[in-house]
């Protein structure tokens, strides 16, 4: 994919995207919201059992291991927002 057919597919994307409405802006918002909010719980969580665990001597997680579980949930999670999104259409 050259860089003329990328902008000429951004540019196709540009004129079919439409201005949401308000209720629908606003579904968004808040879905963003909560999603932000988890997200920080979870990190704030693990910080918290990070600096409890400090002191016991716990094995660590090689990075490639941790690198592959990472992929394997951010895949299942785009499946089956990919998949709803097929489902509800």
């Amino acid at each position: 994919m050259g860089i003329k057919s990328f902008l000429r597919d951004t540019a196709r994307v540009v004129r079919l995207t439409k201005k949401p409405e308000k209720s629908q802006f606003l579904l968004t918002l808040r879905v963003v919201a909560i999603g932000l909010g988890i997200l920080g719980a979870a990190g704030y969580t693990f910080q918290l059992i990070g600096t409890t665990l400090r002191g016991v001597h716990a094995p660590t997680i090689p990075r490639d291991i941790a690198l592959a579980v990472l992929a394997a949930i951010v895949a299942a999670i785009l499946g089956v927002a990919l998949y709803l999104r097929r489902r509800a259409t």
